[in-house]
């Protein structure tokens, strides 16, 4: 969610036991990353694998098996995380809400989630001990930790110390190093742990402010990949940069790249046309980037770029073998004629990724004129090659959302918002996609759903291993 927030869900969401965030937390050091049967980042047998995975040669890609989507929650709110631990069971979380599957999505429960705090937004990973952890936003940004599955949480501590505001992300390592990354009143600020979340390095300012999307870390190298999409008119400019910034010292010092410029609007509320940049990176170390921009881009120069309202959008894709220095130039690969948003990705062995997003059926511009929305997949096996070869699915047989998709914050007071920003895709131990996402089927046109939004997983099996 952001920064302006949808006042009415997040009135749903403060719901009363969260705890007040205490001085210390953390849990006991995940060193023994065996357990994930993933190495550390860094290591010998980090690059072992990464080299013995690029060298394999690359399948062709089967048709899957698409999953019967599965009821998480309801109501279940949007913007749903999800994490897979080393036994594979399943995590999936809203603000203040988490659920858990152990028989691969088939059925879902609704933790405890005792003394869970920082509601305002959340986001969750799993390190290779199992632990589970979240990251809230409330008054700062609270760090928690669970042991028991999502049952209880560790008392809170304030990352930010007070200076987060906004949209918060966590990443884990399999041995327990922790990265975290929001908005606050330097910037796009970062902490990290070497320990479980026992012990903290200090916050510090990786970027300027704006749009930014989720910190991960390179399984091979451990570098840090933090992808933003800067305010644009906000900064006294006419445009709006894609940045990613990385970090090769656990996040102590952060360089700078700049990948795209986009157009801006600005008539716009958000002043520019980009949801939350997403990155991920293979086991070679290649990274990738997703983003929403207008179809006409970059096809028709940015001042020519009509406004948003009046704009289809496409899911674009960059790829970087070099950690960031430079990257490929966009490439679509949503539907031409399509309105799509939201995406997000992950990805496996070398050149196997997943991206999903939402895309609406008849083609309108979708920020305010209503239509009908469907999850769709794109999976490849040569993502990380010029001309990457990939196959589209569609995770919903029937449309998950109703209405309009407007991704302008609070600035969707006229629009429908009841799926917020964003929704998450990741990969299982046997190399499928799997996704959660948010539906409100009645939703509308102009204002918000007049059916709270549910939380759904789906995915697919039995194609092509992504891992």
């Amino acid at each position: 969610m952001r920064v302006l927030g949808c006042l009415a869900i997040l009135a749903f969401l403060l719901v009363a036991g969260c705890a007040k965030p205490s001085a210390t937390s953390g849990a006991s050091s995940s060193t023994e990353a065996a357990a994930s049967g993933v190495p550390e980042p860094g290591t010998p047998a980090a690059q072992s694998l990464a080299q013995n995975q690029a060298n394999e040669p690359r399948p062709a890609l089967v048709a899957p098996k698409i999953l019967t989507p599965v009821l998480v929650g309801s109501p279940g709110a949007a913007e749903p995380n999800i994490a897979i631990a080393p036994d594979g069971t399943l995590y999936a979380s809203n603000p203040c809400a988490i659920w858990r599957s152990e028989d691969h999505g088939v059925s879902w429960r609704e933790t405890k989630h005792t003394g869970q705090t920082g509601c305002g937004d959340g986001d969750i990973a799993v390190d290779g001990a199992g632990n589970l952890y979240w990251l809230g936003l409330g008054t700062g940004i609270p760090f928690q930790v669970s042991t028991d599955r999502g049952e209880s949480f560790s008392k809170a501590v304030d990352l930010s110390d007070g200076t987060g505001n906004d949209r918060e992300w966590i990443d884990s390592t399999p041995a327990g190093k922790i990265y975290t990354a929001w908005r606050g009143a330097g910037g796009i600020e970062f902490n990290a742990s070497p320990d479980g979340g026992a012990t903290w390095s200090g916050k510090v300012v990786a970027g300027p402010d704006g749009d930014g999307g989720p910190v991960v870390h390179d399984p091979v190298s451990g570098m840090l990949y933090l992808p933003v999409v800067d305010l644009g008119p906000a900064l006294g400019t006419t445009t709006a940069t894609v940045h990613v910034h990385t970090s090769t010292d656990q996040g102590a010092t952060w360089s700078h790249h700049d990948t795209a410029t986009l157009p801006t609007f600005p008539v716009e509320p958000n002043a520019y046309n980009s949801d939350f940049p997403v990155i991920a990176v293979d086991s070679a170390g290649t990274a990738f980037l997703v983003y929403s921009a207008p179809l006409a881009w970059p096809r028709v120069p940015v001042a020519a770029t009509p406004p948003e309202e009046a704009n289809l959008f496409g899911i674009y894709l960059q790829t970087s073998t070099d950690h960031g220095a430079t990257w490929s130039a966009p490439r679509l690969v949503s539907a031409p004629d399509k309105d799509a948003r939201m995406p997000w990705i992950a990805a496996g062995k070398a050149g196997r990724v997943a991206v999903v997003w939402y895309e609406n059926v008849n083609g309108v511009p979708g920020e305010v004129l209503p239509d009908q929305w469907n999850v769709m997949l794109w999976e490849s096996v040569t993502a990380d090659q010029e001309t990457p070869v990939g196959q589209t699915v569609k995770l919903t047989p029937t449309p998950n959302h109703v209405g309009s998709l407007c991704t302008s914050g609070t600035g969707c007071a006229a629009a429908d918002r009841s799926l917020l920003d964003y929704f998450e895709v990741a990969i299982t131990a046997e190399g499928q996609p799997v996704a959660v996402w948010s539906s409100s089927i009645l939703g509308t046109g102009v204002g918000v759903a007049v059916q709270g939004t549910d939380v759904y997983f789906g995915g697919l099996a039995d194609g092509t291993p992504l891992r």
